[in-house]
């Protein structure tokens, strides 16, 4: 992230499959194949059913890109739906947390 062209659209790139299928791996655990948004359950593990998804946009703010806090999985149809859209009138973003709460 600290390359002087990187930006959100870097998110694309070969290079980061392996971080992205990591993601994707702890998140389908954590979330027990349960999409956030609609709530759905899908219990395949399969790719094509699942994207990951920024809640705060990485268009809005690429620093949170890779910030865990900031990242789940949702349903494709979900995450074509929410896109960049800002799901959130707070202006906290600046100050995000740095610690997951004890849940």
């Amino acid at each position: 992230m600290k390359e002087p062209d990187f930006d959100h659209e870097n998110w694309s790139d070969e290079d980061l499959e392996p971080i992205k299928e990591t993601v994707k791996h702890h998140y389908h655990s954590v979330q027990n194949t349960v999409c956030p948004y609609c709530r759905q359950k899908l219990n395949s593990k399969h790719g094509r059913y699942w994207d990951i998804e920024h809640i705060i946009p990485r268009s809005h703010q690429p620093n949170f890109m890779f910030e865990p806090l900031n990242l789940c999985l949702s349903c494709v149809d979900c995450n074509k739906e929410k896109s960049d859209k800002k799901i959130t009138t707070s202006n906290a973003k600046k100050n995000y947390p740095k610690k997951l709460l004890n849940t």
